[in-house]
């Protein structure tokens, strides 16, 4: 069994830890009130900015673009990453074409709602990730 000084030790670091724990949550707390959006650097606390802290996001924003295009190389070998795209873009409509026999036998059995409503979900976000590819060659395509 534990002795009593153990058991004052045990006891004493439970109420340590929860102490910590309520600290950090005034301070998470006192953070997210003044800053809601987590941005940093930004020192409006009602969510609007200055214009300044506006044109220096939009610099940012612009570059780390800029650097994602660089290291992507997506100027120089554009003809590979569209090639990419088309790929997938045939590899997704195979898959949808290849999920269309099962929804077929789905909806033949009765009382299979979730198993139907599933794979129409699955078909819908195969589809949503191909209109996501064709606005992917679009920006390609403005570089």
């Amino acid at each position: 069994m534990l002795e009593q000084n153990e058991i004052i030790n045990i006891v004493g670091i439970i109420i340590i830890i929860v102490l910590v724990c309520l600290i950090m949550k005034e301070i998470y707390k006192i953070n997210v009130v003044s800053n809601p959006f987590q941005l940093e650097g930004f020192s409006a606390t009602d969510g609007s900015a200055t214009a300044q802290e506006n044109e220096k996001l939009i610099d940012d924003l612009k570059n780390k673009t800029e650097q994602i295009i660089d290291n992507l190389h997506l100027v120089k070998y554009r003809k590979d990453w569209e090639n990419l795209i088309i790929a997938t873009e045939s590899r997704i409509s195979a898959l949808t074409l290849n999920m269309l026999p099962s929804l077929g036998k789905a909806l033949q059995v009765k009382n299979n709602d979730k198993a139907v409503k599933e794979s129409i979900s699955n078909i819908n976000q195969l589809n949503q990730f191909r209109e996501t590819l064709n606005e992917t060659m679009k920006y390609l395509d403005s570089l």
